[in-house]
């Protein structure tokens, strides 16, 4: 079981996370980050935040994959070009 305590200013005094009898745990820092993570989840105002700043790195990411396709074809679209001398 994990206990969590809150801060001065967090709307909760603190927060219990039982866990399965038969789960595997990483470790007691692994197990704090994923309770803290699920508290600020269901906090209203964090939750928000938290799904645009996630939905913004998707955009980041799908934007980088994209980009780096259309390189990499344009790469190897020329490079025989190159490599023969025709251009």
């Amino acid at each position: 079981m994990i206990m969590l305590q809150g801060g001065e200013c967090a709307p909760f005094e603190s927060a219990y996370f039982v866990l399965k009898r038969n789960s595997e745990v990483a470790g007691d820092r692994d197990m704090i980050r994923e309770a803290t993570r699920i508290i600020e989840r269901s906090l209203p105002d964090r939750a928000a935040r938290l799904r645009r700043r996630e939905a913004i790195l998707r955009r980041v990411c799908f934007g980088l994959l994209f980009s780096s396709g259309v390189l990499t074809g344009a790469v190897l679209t020329l490079l025989p070009l190159l490599l023969t001398g025709i251009y």
